[in-house]
């Protein structure tokens, strides 16, 4: 494959076309796609090929997608893949035509990043980490022909410019530009950053120094669930909009019963020792005693050993979170507890130490919109009479089906219907022979935040809990939901995310639990866990100094909590699930 081009161009504003940079560029491509690959005039194409014909050894494939060439990968699945299994041939790098990129060039102003014709979905395209290893060693050995300069009466601060000074890309506190287009703004927070729908950002500023004036809302919600003579934490990264604001934050929480707990990053309480209310406060560490922020808390403790309902039959849905000893860990901190709960589900949970596995419907890769079948391009609803083959599948392959949806029916409500399909809780246990759940486990978020864009995201999430809470009512009408979520890593790119979506997620999170007709018990859990250790690290295995013995780490997964940030989370969830099943909520 070559890319070649002599002919003397010019981009529709009559800035000459360099086609040696033109043909150096594809150059460069060709060396990552040398002796492997395909090229595909459409996407309908490279599917129809199929999985027999698109082998891993092929290692990349380029499609032609609308006014874009997408680079493919094997193991890539995190954006639009081609296959539900492995090879997926996911999209690792998107590159416009000719028309896209002049389209691009000819900009000139400024405009909201969404509404840029085509660059989101350009975002999207960022390689996976094996891709970009080699991509960016290619362009270090570029960019160091180029060289930074600064034009005199330009806006920017630093430039990068060509070998004939033409600029390329400039940096200013508030902006930055690409190719004369001026798109990468200041994102209200103080910090002039871009991020893509994947949350990767593409420009961050150093040494970015916290507000003094912190935005101190609270996104937590107005219950608090613990269980009697156990302490749990409150973190304010979990708490408030802007993680770069919690070195400005003080925590105060007071209980009508006496209790009152004081911390700056963290607040540790016993539910049992506040009382019936209390008040959660933040404040300005800055303050001199002006205004504050005050939530107002009711406080439900349930008791040790209770002698009656401590032995909920708990039906868990979620995604690999829940899936990966999340349900397990709570059924043990239920046990230690005086409880003796009952897992129900199809899969196996995967043990957590001194945890052993418990059923459930924990999916890993899930996501909301796959349970309520608001999207159809993971799972499929499972035929009735398949029980036995489904039954016969791999935690793999079970998760590619959701065995929750049944055929609409006239008698349906038109609202509860999505792409021809009901979730019908009491229709799943049927077909299983399961026992009668009493309390219901819903874990997702993380992975609905991966796939909705963050000016959505809300609504969305508004709408299929609420969704939800009908279907599950309907068949249950007095057995609680328990609703929770994890936070997310401390990580500079994370903590972007937690802005632009976990806090809307948390918006619709609350709004639904608000409008429920039955019980909801609306857990705040991602306020509940440090966002500062128990993430898996790298490298891996750890690489000590031989004199002080102290390790220089990064975190590897973002994602998905570990260690202690997991026991954390899921002792607030078993904490949750002992107040619903003994009524207190």
């Amino acid at each position: 494959m070559s890319f070649q081009s002599d002919a003397n161009e010019a981009y529709p504003n009559g800035t000459p076309v360099d086609k040696a940079d033109v043909r150096a560029l594809w150059g460069r491509v060709d060396g990552v796609v040398a002796n492997g690959g395909k090229v595909f005039p459409a996407r309908g194409d490279a599917e129809a090929a199929g999985q027999s014909a698109l082998v891993p050894a092929l290692s990349r494939i380029f499609v032609t997608e609308g006014s874009y060439l997408h680079l493919r990968g094997p193991s890539s699945q995190a954006l639009d893949p081609l296959f539900p299994s492995y090879p997926y041939w996911g999209i690792q790098f998107i590159v416009p035509n000719t028309t896209a990129a002049w389209n691009r060039a000819n900009h000139t102003g400024t405009q909201p990043i969404s509404t840029v014709d085509g660059l989101p979905e350009a975002l999207d395209g960022k390689a996976d980490q094996e891709v970009v290893n080699g991509l960016i060693a290619d362009a270090e050995d570029q960019a160091e022909k180029l060289t930074f300069a600064t034009a005199e009466g330009s806006p920017f601060d630093s430039h990068l410019t060509d070998s004939r000074g033409d600029l390329l890309a400039g940096w200013a506190a508030d902006r930055a530009a690409l190719a004369g287009m001026d798109f990468l703004r200041n994102d209200g927070l103080d910090r002039p950053v871009v991020v893509g729908s994947d949350n990767f950002v593409l420009w961050y500023p150093p040494d970015a120094e916290p507000a003094q004036n912190p935005a101190l809302t609270p996104y937590f919600g107005s219950r608090l669930f613990g269980i009697a003579g156990e302490r749990l934490p409150i973190y304010a990264a979990g708490l408030i909009a802007n993680r770069a604001d919690v070195e400005q934050v003080r925590l105060v929480l007071a209980g009508a019963a006496g209790e009152v707990g004081y911390g700056d990053r963290r607040v540790d309480v016993d539910a049992a020792g506040l009382g019936a209310s209390a008040a959660l406060q933040l404040r300005n560490r800055a303050d001199a005693g002006g205004p504050f922020v005050e939530l107002p808390l009711t406080v439900h403790a349930a008791p040790k050993a209770p002698g009656s309902g401590d032995a909920p039959v708990i039906l868990s849905v979620g995604d690999s979170i829940t899936h990966r000893s999340g349900t397990a860990l709570a059924a043990v901190y239920l046990d230690e507890w005086g409880y003796t709960p009952d897992f129900i589900g199809t899969l196996m949970s995967e043990t957590g130490g001194d945890a052993p596995p418990v059923a459930g419907e924990g999916k890993p890769g899930h996501c909301l919109q796959d349970l309520t079948y608001d999207v159809t391009n993971r799972v499929q609803p499972l035929a009735p009479g398949d029980e036995s083959l489904y039954n016969a599948m791999s935690t793999a392959d079970k998760r590619l089906r959701n065995t929750m949806l049944r055929a609409a029916t006239g008698g349906d409500d038109p609202a509860d219907v999505r792409n021809g399909y009901v979730l019908d809780f009491g229709f799943y246990i049927t077909r299983h022979g399961l026992a009668t759940p009493t309390v219901l486990w819903q874990g997702y978020g993380t992975n609905d935040i991966r796939d909705i864009p963050a000016g959505d995201i809300e609504d969305r999430i508004h709408d299929m809990d609420s969704l939800v809470y009908r279907r599950w009512h309907a068949a249950y009408p007095s057995a609680p939901v328990v609703r929770w979520m994890p936070g997310t890593a401390w990580d500079a790119d994370r903590n972007l995310v937690w802005t632009a979506s976990y806090i809307p997620t948390i918006r619709g999170m609350l709004r639904a639990a608000a409008e429920a007709t039955g019980p909801v018990l609306l857990v705040p859990t991602w306020a509940m866990h440090t966002p500062e250790a128990g993430y898996d690290l790298v490298p891996s295995p750890a690489i000590p100094d031989p004199v002080t013995g102290h390790i220089v780490r990064t975190i590897g997964d973002t994602i998905h909590p570990t260690g202690a940030s997991r026991r954390e989370l899921f002792r607030a969830v078993a904490a949750a699930l002992a107040c619903a099943s003994t009524g207190n909520f």
